[in-house]
């Protein structure tokens, strides 16, 4: 997919400032084509899953900081670099 994007954004800089109503519709049949046949995958389409709807899901999970509310809870959310005998607190 990244190389035809590539190859698209070189293809657009050598054509005509205005190219053809044909050549813009071949060019998204090929394209639509390329991704049809990258997420007829089974592990790409779960890698797309993965990275598109999960990751929204996931965000307040990991928005929450632990490690700085029990710094702050201890005393130490002030220090930005902690001694060796604050780590061990």
């Amino acid at each position: 997919l990244k190389k035809s994007l590539q190859e698209r954004a070189n293809s657009s800089e050598t054509t005509q400032d205005k190219p053809h109503n044909d050549e813009k519709i071949s060019e998204h049949k090929s394209l639509k084509e390329k991704v049809s046949t990258c997420l007829s995958c089974p592990l790409v389409r779960r890698r797309c899953k993965f990275e598109w709807f999960y990751s929204a899901i996931d965000y307040p999970w990991f928005a929450k900081m632990e490690f700085i509310d029990y710094l702050n809870h201890v005393g130490l959310g002030y220090v930005p670099r902690l001694t060796r005998l604050e780590w061990s607190v």
